[in-house]
């Protein structure tokens, strides 16, 4: 069996100029970047998984689509008038239709749970 080379060598080796300049680079993004925004509310998150109809996902999933398509138009069209876009970021979210939708049924779905009792 032929003998391996030692990692040492590439260990040792010193790293490229272009590292310490993409370091400079990152540092100086990060520190330009703004801080992440904070949530207003002290509202939890789970991620859960359901079983659901490929039709019923699809639609979700379209109207996520058309949502963020919807918005970047508006910020196309705003960005053209003075003062600029001040709304939400376009971001395709088929949490939030799913979200929506189950707060939106809330008293229902509480209704139903006091009435079976818990």
């Amino acid at each position: 069996m032929a003998a391996r080379q030692s990692l040492k060598a590439n260990v040792a080796k010193p790293a490229p100029k272009d590292a310490g300049e993409a370091a400079k680079v990152a540092q100086q993004l990060a520190k330009n970047a703004p801080a992440a925004p904070a949530q207003d509310d002290e509202t939890e998150f789970e991620t859960v998984s359901f079983n659901l109809p490929v039709d019923l996902i699809e639609l979700v999933r379209d109207l996520a689509d058309a949502r963020v398509k919807k918005i970047r138009q508006m910020q196309r069209a705003a960005k053209k008038q003075p003062g600029g876009w001040q709304g939400p970021e376009a971001r395709r979210s088929a949490s939030a239709v799913v979200r929506e939708a189950l707060e939106s049924h809330r008293a229902v779905l509480e209704a139903e749970l006091e009435r079976l009792g818990k």
